[in-house]
């Protein structure tokens, strides 16, 4: 309990969330240098990462406005163009974060939490 063991060849990122990572998803193309994490201290987070041989170096680039989620997140995801990312939590809403407008908005509410969040393109 609060005790943290780094394993050999794990990373940790600056500036971690205040509790546990629950997901974590890399950014597609145009942005594969790029991942997302939730957390369960209700806090989504973007960092960028370089690998410069055998090491991963990562710097945070922003977070998802605070209050977003009430509750912690369970899962994230990526629009193909890397523009927005959706979120889903245990709060039972699913919301949408546009990364140029850094606006949160809601998209799903449900009776019980929300554990996953994928992109599909209508055909």
């Amino acid at each position: 309990s609060g005790i943290t063991q780094s394993i050999p060849g794990d990373h940790q990122v600056p500036s971690p969330p205040q509790d546990s990572v629950s997901c974590l998803k890399f950014a597609p193309n145009p942005r594969p240098d790029v991942f997302c994490t939730g957390a369960w201290d209700n806090t989504v987070n973007i960092y960028q990462y370089q690998k410069a041989g055998h090491e991963i170096q990562s710097k945070p680039l922003v977070q998802i406005p605070q209050n977003s989620h009430s509750q912690a997140i369970l899962s994230v995801g990526w629009k193909p163009d890397a523009s927005q990312i959706f979120t889903g939590s245990v709060d039972a809403t699913g919301k949408i974060w546009d990364l140029g407008s850094n606006q949160v908005l809601q998209f799903a509410a449900h009776s019980e939490a929300i554990k996953s969040v994928h992109w599909v393109e209508a055909h």
